[in-house]
């Protein structure tokens, strides 16, 4: 195994300790209650956001510590996963410039750690993921199934 390969399940669980980081240190960012919401459908975008902070944060991490059984980077469940929060988000913003006129940035002026989260944690997990393309199962347990492709693709 490369040491670059070595190194994916710590730079990808380090990118999970950070969402959860910030999750924990501003919760009220993402705890939601839909029906309290003046907009139901603010609000229900605003709860999915939630849920896919969680997935984000979760998934990508689990699939690396769980690669002595498959590659990571051959699964469109990590990929899918590692862009759940950031397509929410845009879907969220851009409902707000719609609605309001403004897409409500101003989050990553005040609160620099989003600017992580929100743009540079995606780039990290897609960097991920395309190394892991380039790299071969060490147990050859890769199956061409709905979660993983053949890889031949590029």
């Amino acid at each position: 195994m490369s040491k670059m390969a070595s190194l994916m399940p710590l730079l990808s669980s380090t990118t999970g300790a950070i969402y959860l980081f910030v999750y924990l240190s501003y919760p009220e960012f993402f705890i939601w209650n839909p029906t309290q919401s003046l907009d139901p459908l603010l609000g229900w975008v605003q709860f999915t956001s939630t849920i896919a902070w969680f997935i984000t944060m979760l998934v990508p991490t689990a699939l690396w510590i769980a690669g002595s059984r498959f590659n990571p980077g051959k699964s469109r469940l990590y990929i899918g996963a590692a862009f759940a929060w950031p397509g929410v988000l845009s879907i969220l913003h851009l409902y707000l410039l719609f609605r309001t006129g403004n897409a409500g940035f101003a989050y990553l002026i005040n609160y620099p750690i989003f600017v992580f989260t929100d743009i540079l944690a995606p780039v990290v997990y897609l960097q991920l993921w395309r190394l892991g393309r380039n790299q071969t199962s060490s147990s050859g347990l890769v199956k061409n199934d709905f979660l993983f492709d053949s890889g031949s693709a590029n």
